[in-house]
């Protein structure tokens, strides 16, 4: 997939070890265990670049990402990597206000994580979430109240973070910088959680 600026998307994927010269019905039924391998890429682009279907009106940066998928669509693999260097939301350009984003994901059916950082001249971290989990996700929809098919652990932590990057807190002049650290332990099973924040 393309425009005049170049590849908005890049895919490949494959499934083998399907049946040859099967019925329907039976090509089917192998599909969910047929080996898989894929491979979705956003190669880097100004969000002032993007289309105007695609565009965000309040926000400005350069975004890439990549996801990789292996195992089977009964048992996948899933990792995502991607990154918004010099995001801004557009009213802080003339404050040049920049950071530096980066996300760090995967899953697999037993479990997974999320990391995600924010860097202010490319080296000083002002965010750091860490999220990770034991469980399916899939299972969620069908899951009780009482018992979560999951537990999971998330901790942030935050130095000197410019409160008027996240857009809507700017929208609604909400200024100033943010330090501390959010844990939210055992959700799913015991959850509790300790905040430690203050603002300047």
């Amino acid at each position: 997939l393309f425009d005049g600026k170049g590849d908005l998307l890049k895919w490949q994927a494959s499934l083998r070890g399907l049946p040859q010269r099967v019925a329907l019905p039976a090509l089917r039924q192998a599909l969910p265990d047929a080996p898989l391998e894929a491979l979705i890429e956003l190669p880097r682009r100004s969000l002032e670049e993007l289309p105007a279907m695609l565009r965000p009106n309040d926000i400005e940066g350069t975004l890439a990402l990549r996801v990789q998928a292996e195992g089977t669509l009964r048992e996948p693999r899933v990792s995502v990597t991607g990154a918004l260097g010099s995001f801004t939301p557009a009213s802080e350009r003339r404050r040049k206000n920049h950071l530096d984003v980066n996300l760090d994901a995967e899953y697999a059916p037993e479990g997974g994580r999320v990391a995600l950082t924010a860097l202010r001249r490319h080296i000083d971290p002002v965010l750091e979430l860490d999220s990770h989990w034991q469980g399916d996700l899939r299972q969620l929809g069908g899951a009780s109240p009482e018992q979560s098919p999951i537990q999971a652990d998330t901790e942030l932590r935050l130095s000197d973070f410019p409160m008027a990057m996240v857009p809507l807190l700017q929208q609604q002049r909400v200024r100033g910088r943010l330090t501390g650290s959010a844990r939210l332990l055992g959700l799913g099973k015991d959850a509790r959680m300790d905040v430690d924040m203050h603002t300047r």
